[in-house]
C-alpha cells in the first residue's frame, strides 16, 4: 500500500466515498473538500478574520493535493466555479478503498507514527527485565 501524506489520503478517501467507482465523474464543492482537511473551518462564516484564514490555508492544502494526486494519476480534475468535477483512476480507485476501511487506516497510524520503533523498544525492555530476575 502506497503511504501518502494525510491531506491527500483524506481527500482520497473522500472521493472513493463520494464517487464510490472507477472513471464515474462527480462534482464535489470545494467547501466539501476544505472541511475534509479543516474539519473545525466554518465555511459559511468567513467574515471572521480568523475563519478566513483557515479557510485560505484549507484551499491552498487542497489544491496542492489534488495537484499531486492527479500527477500520480490517482484521479482528474477539473475547475467548475465553487465546484470540482472529479473521477477516480483504477489505482486512486484501489487505494480510496483502502484508506477508508478501519484496517487501512490502523496501518496508516502505525506507519505515520513509528508505533513500531517503540513498540520494539517496549519489547526489547521487557526482554532485558526478565533476563535480568530469571537470573
Amino acid at each position: 500500500m502506497m503511504w501518502l501524506p494525510k491531506d491527500e489520503r483524506k481527500l482520497l478517501e473522500l472521493y472513493y466515498k463520494k464517487i464510490g467507482e472507477p472513471e464515474k465523474e462527480e462534482f464535489i464543492e470545494e467547501n466539501d473538500l476544505i472541511k475534509t482537511i479543516f474539519p473545525e473551518c466554518n465555511t459559511k462564516h468567513k467574515e471572521s478574520s480568523n475563519n478566513y484564514k483557515i479557510w485560505l490555508k484549507g484551499k491552498s492544502k487542497v489544491a496542492t493535493a489534488n495537484k499531486v494526486l492527479s500527477e500520480r494519476k490517482f484521479i482528474k480534475y477539473r475547475e467548475a466555479g465553487s465546484s470540482f468535477e472529479f473521477s477516480l483512476s483504477i489505482e486512486g480507485y484501489d487505494l480510496g478503498r483502502k484508506y477508508s476501511s478501519k484496517s487501512g487506516k490502523f496501518w496508516t497510524w502505525c506507519n505515520e507514527y513509528k508505533i513500531w520503533v517503540i513498540l520494539g523498544l517496549v519489547i526489547a525492555f521487557l526482554t532485558l527485565v526478565v533476563m535480568v530476575f530469571k537470573n
